[in-house]
């Protein structure tokens, strides 16, 4: 109970302050990331890069994209890919190399976008397993 105490009061002291090290994200990427959100199922698989996951967490399957070539489960019949050229640990350049992988790879059909923002949604052959983005 006392961790708890600790967490809430640090919380209400600390979070008003840090305010301006929060990620921002232009009106047209907030109005992209807000219409994929309103088309997303909860039995969605998302794959996020780290800056915009948040938004998608409350899905099950939810993995972040951090590195260039990553390999991901496949759990669902419809898997989101949301792609952030801004605020990442991936280039912007590393960004858009797996936006046009997922599009001319893997076909997925986008969703949504603005620049900087990229929301694609596919639907896996039937027995895949896993995914990797390159």
């Amino acid at each position: 109970m006392l961790i708890v105490t600790q967490s809430l009061v640090y919380g209400i002291v600390t979070i008003p302050q840090n305010h301006s090290q929060w990620i921002r994200f232009p009106q047209s990427q907030a109005i992209a990331l807000n219409q994929a959100l309103s088309h997303t199922l909860p039995s969605t698989e998302i794959i996020a890069s780290w800056a915009v996951i948040g938004r998608f967490s409350e899905r099950q399957y939810v993995y972040p994209l951090y590195l260039n070539t990553q390999g991901f489960p496949v759990k669902s019949s419809t898997v989101e890919f949301v792609i952030s050229t801004d605020n990442e640990p991936l280039t912007p350049a590393a960004s858009l190399d797996i936006v046009t992988y997922i599009r001319e790879t893997l076909h997925a059909r986008m969703l949504a976008s603005a620049p900087g923002v990229y929301v694609y949604v596919w639907h896996p052959p039937h027995a895949t397993t896993s995914v990797v983005l390159s």
